[in-house]
């Protein structure tokens, strides 16, 4: 019957993989739902990829597998790998290897399923976006034409997260590089249009970046730290006039600091000294 029903599909045109379980013996209607359940959870260890088969339960024969050894030297050597192109070599490769020797599906989604834990600690990839990739890759495994092709969506879901995640720490090495850049040169002129062609980001980039990482714009950034300075110098000498420490600090019209000053600070600098008095 099995073998039958197995001509049948053929003969109809089915060009994608399938596999047929049948158990041998015939169930009774109170055990139906739990053979059911027991032959589901068996069936990967009966299916091989990318394969139009069919097999019996329990006394079938089962797909070959690795030996436990084999298992661990791969799932070692995949842990060593933090270059994405050797790493993304060696996923495809092995799992090539893994449908040439015809090793039971179950061995195969334990493999994908350590390539996407993997992620996390090799390339820094958040858990959530693992758990969302290796849910979507592993529900459409089944319906691969072939090795070629699922080892291509595979690629393609972790070619997407490694970008994501290098955009990422691109955008934190440039607020970090921006940020440097303006505490160091904080008492000079400092423009959104400076900052583009210094590193090449267009002003409203730069902006957008720098607001979302410190909560103010470039530019506030270092108003603050100019007042901050300000602060100091008139903490520790009290006869240094307004004029000289405007010109410290970057700003050219000592009225116009005041001003600054009263803005951020609520009172201009002669009266945030007497308050302090």
């Amino acid at each position: 019957m099995a073998m039958q029903l197995n001509n049948f599909v053929l003969e109809s045109g089915i060009a994608m993989p399938y596999h047929i379980l049948f158990h041998t013996v015939t169930i009774g209607y109170p055990q139906i739902w739990e053979t059911a359940r027991d032959m589901r959870t068996a069936l990967p260890q009966y299916v091989s990829l990318y394969s139009q088969n069919y097999s019996l339960y329990p006394e079938g024969p089962k797909c070959p597998v690795p030996d436990q050894q084999q298992k661990r030297d791969q799932i070692n050597f995949l842990y060593q790998l933090q270059n994405d192109t050797s790493y993304l070599q060696y996923v495809t490769s092995t799992l090539d290897s893994y449908a040439e020797a015809g090793y039971a599906q179950s061995i195969t989604d334990d493999f994908i399923r350590e390539v996407y834990h993997s992620l996390p600690v090799l390339f820094k990839v958040e858990d959530k976006t693992v758990l969302a990739a290796m849910s979507d890759t592993l529900s459409h495994l089944h319906s691969c034409y072939s090795g070629g092709q699922m080892n291509q969506q595979i690629r393609i879901s972790i070619e997407n997260m490694l970008q994501t995640q290098s955009s990422a720490a691109g955008s934190e090495h440039l607020y970090y590089q921006l940020k440097h850049y303006i505490e160091v040169n904080y008492n000079q002129k400092i423009s959104l249009d400076d900052l583009s062609d210094r590193y090449g980001y267009t002003p409203s980039y730069i902006n957008r970046l720098f607001k979302k990482e410190c909560g103010i714009s470039p530019l506030q950034y270092q108003t603050s730290l100019r007042i901050t300075k300000a602060k100091e110098l008139l903490n520790t000498q009290a006869d240094i006039d307004i004029k000289t420490i405007a010109s410290t600090i970057g700003y050219e019209d000592a009225r116009y600091f005041s001003r600054v000053f009263k803005n951020e600070v609520g009172t201009t600098p002669s009266e945030w000294v007497r308050s302090k008095g």
